[in-house]
């Protein structure tokens, strides 16, 4: 297929229901009304490696080639680089000591207006889902916090849909303080939450429950988007089985002001809130950790222009058109999945990979991918070459490592159940700064939503 026949695929295809919208889930999995898609992984907590960086990049990780080796290490709590406007990344091995892959940043919980505060460590940054949802069980007393009520003064609790079940708990109210930025009474999902201890059947009928030991994460903390369900807010879109008023143990489906949704934090700081920059370094072969940074804020502050950087416009869905070996897809981009998942033709053997709970290409692989304009007539930035390896032999030589820059699979597994979906996963994050404009927001280079890389 020639250019110009692929073009013009990308032209029709676009004309057409998205292959990117996924009618019932999304990736870590938060529902299409979540601005997301497929995905989420196991996550983890390993050896932690804090470094000062200089200019936008963090430090690279250590290389381990000890195979068969599992040196004991200690987890040291993530604190803040400096008090500016970023906040440490850190890719390691996880609470269960084997997670790959997966990025984490601590967040800091507060009641609204005082210094009574608590960090959250390892939970994950989302590119892809909106808003700070930690597990209760993470949290010293959920109690403090006040719940979130609707007119009648019974609680609100939510029910978020994963690729690989669901997560169910009561809205709670608290400061959020990321760096020096500060989120003020914010709303927050705090999962398993003792106070709504019934899950309605319309969230239990999505999966399995999504409990912490699974996720492997103390919760999750989405960047993308404001608010994470803009059609709660009428009657006359309001998806069934998102947002309930809970009074003593029975809830029922209600409609939610957006004011009253979970937002993501960036999007109510004071400053530095029209989006963000992830930053990670290039990684080594075999590192065993990998540490960068979250700033956040484009254009606000010398260490988050966009300078070369390409903006590519997402859609509804937070997607791009593209053209990935010759074929036209949808794209997202996902730090939350482990891999690139993208769809190999048939050719490329599958495997499972221990610790990890989706399908990978266990044989060398590349993928060639140019993005192209909302039209999909005309190509967007320079094209680029992704290589991948079989998983199970890097593993094999590097055992401790948390870090493989050449994970790769299909699309349509548990994690990424949209087989029509193209993801780059935290591989593609690695080694090019990536900023993310919230939609709506102002920005050197135009309105957000955009991808900039």
């Amino acid at each position: 297929m020639n250019d110009s026949d692929t073009l013009d695929k990308l032209s029709t295809i676009q004309k057409i229901n998205r292959q990117f919208e996924e009618p019932t889930k999304d990736s870590i999995g938060f529902p299409p009304q979540f601005s997301l898609e497929p995905m989420k992984k196991i996550i983890g907590f390993y050896l932690l490696v804090v470094c000062i960086a200089t200019a936008l990049y963090g430090c690279g990780g250590s290389i381990d080639k000890n195979a068969g080796t599992s040196p004991a290490s200690s987890t040291p709590s993530l604190a803040p680089l400096a008090l500016d406007n970023s906040i440490p990344v850190v890719v390691d091995k996880g609470p269960l000591g084997n997670a790959t892959n997966v990025p984490y940043v601590s967040v800091t919980i507060c009641q609204p207006d005082s210094t009574n505060c608590e960090t959250i460590d390892h939970v994950l940054l989302d590119s892809r889902s909106t808003g700070l949802r930690l597990f209760a069980s993470a949290l010293k007393d959920p109690s403090i916090y006040d719940t979130a009520k609707d007119p009648t003064g019974a609680n609100v609790a939510e029910c978020a849909g994963f690729g690989s079940g669901y997560t169910w708990g009561a809205i709670r109210k608290m400061d959020i303080k990321l760096g020096i930025e500060r989120a003020r009474n914010a709303t927050v999902h705090i999962i398993n939450d003792a106070a709504v201890p019934n899950v309605p059947a319309s969230c239990s009928s999505q999966g399995v429950a999504v409990t912490r030991s699974v996720a492997q994460a103390n919760g999750i903390l989405g960047i993308t988007g404001s608010a994470d369900c803009a059609d709660c807010a009428s009657p006359a879109t309001a998806p069934t089985g998102v947002y309930f008023s809970c009074a003593g143990t029975a809830c029922s489906g209600i409609t939610q002001p957006i004011a009253e949704q979970i937002h993501n934090p960036v999007s109510v700081f004071d400053t530095d809130n029209n989006g963000i920059l992830i930053s990670l370094p290039q990684a080594q072969e075999g590192a065993a950790t990998l540490t960068g940074k979250l700033v956040f804020g484009i254009g606000t502050r010398s260490n988050n222009q966009l300078g070369s950087a390409i903006v590519h416009p997402l859609d509804e869905n937070s997607s791009v058109l593209a053209v990935v070996n010759g074929q036209p897809v949808y794209m997202g981009f996902d730090t939350g999945s482990t891999g690139v998942f993208y769809n190999g033709g048939g050719n490329l053997a599958e495997c499972d990979v221990p610790g990890l709970s989706d399908k990978y290409y266990c044989s060398a692989s590349s993928a060639t991918i140019q993005l192209v304009n909302a039209s999909g007539n005309a190509k967007s930035g320079a094209p680029f070459t992704m290589n991948f390896q079989d998983p199970n032999q890097y593993k094999a030589t590097y055992p401790n490592s948390a870090v493989n820059l050449f994970l790769s699979g299909p699309p349509g597994g548990t994690n990424t159940p949209d087989p029509g979906v193209t993801l780059l996963g935290l591989p593609f994050f690695m080694g090019r700064p990536v900023f993310f404009a919230l939609d709506g927001a102002q920005t050197p280079a135009g309105t957000g939503p955009y991808i900039a890389f």
